[in-house]
């Protein structure tokens, strides 16, 4: 008769763990965004002189962000590489959260 009761308890343990995996999760992303942002969000590009109007200043400021790109590419890479790992190792500590208390249920 007791089985019942553990069992919705484990079921209720490994839901709260899913909620803290997922916020955890969440929360490491928003900083990830707030962490890259400086490095997307150059300052406003200056105006260079230009002579035969929009089209140069089109293909000016597509270089300058070209360039720009790929100044600050590799540590948003290596960011996001950091807080992809971290989400799975999150999400793969939740699974075997999960299989454990499968398995214990199983025992009892």
């Amino acid at each position: 008769m007791d089985t019942l009761p553990q069992f919705r308890n484990r079921l209720t343990a490994t839901i709260w763990r899913w909620f803290a995996a997922l916020g955890l999760h969440w929360l490491l992303l928003r900083a990830a965004f707030l962490l890259m942002q400086p490095a997307t969000a150059a300052a406003a590009p200056q105006q260079p002189a230009i002579v035969h109007g929009t089209r140069l200043v089109a293909h000016a400021y597509a270089q300058r962000r070209r360039f720009a790109m790929r100044k600050g590419a590799a540590p948003c890479f290596a960011l996001q590489l950091f807080f992809v790992i971290a989400g799975l190792a999150f999400s793969a500590t939740a699974g075997i959260f999960r299989a454990y208390d499968v398995y214990m249920a199983t025992r009892l």
